[in-house]
Formats: C-alpha cells, structure tokens, sequence
C-alpha cells in the first residue's frame, strides 16, 4: 500500500521525528557510556 498524495514530506517529518530524536538520545547515552568506560580504563 502506498500513499502517494496522503503522506507530505512534512507529515512524514512529524511521523519521523519524535522516533529519530529517541534514537539519537540513545545512541547519546550509548557513547557517554562508552566515554566513561574508556576514562575508567586510563586510555586516552
């Protein structure tokens, strides 16, 4: 099923957005952690 006319590029970005803003947190939290991690460990 496809919608062409339905879905706008700005629909879409409202679909999108809330999903890709709590990946990126994630992936934030994922690289603090690793940072913490490295600190932790001495390596520089």
């Amino acid at each position: 099923m496809s919608f062409p006319t339905l879905v706008t590029p700005s629909t879409a970005l409202v679909l999108v957005l809330p999903v890709a803003s709590t990946s990126l947190q994630q992936t934030f939290n994922m690289v603090q952690l690793i940072l913490v991690l490295v600190n932790a460990g001495g390596g520089r």
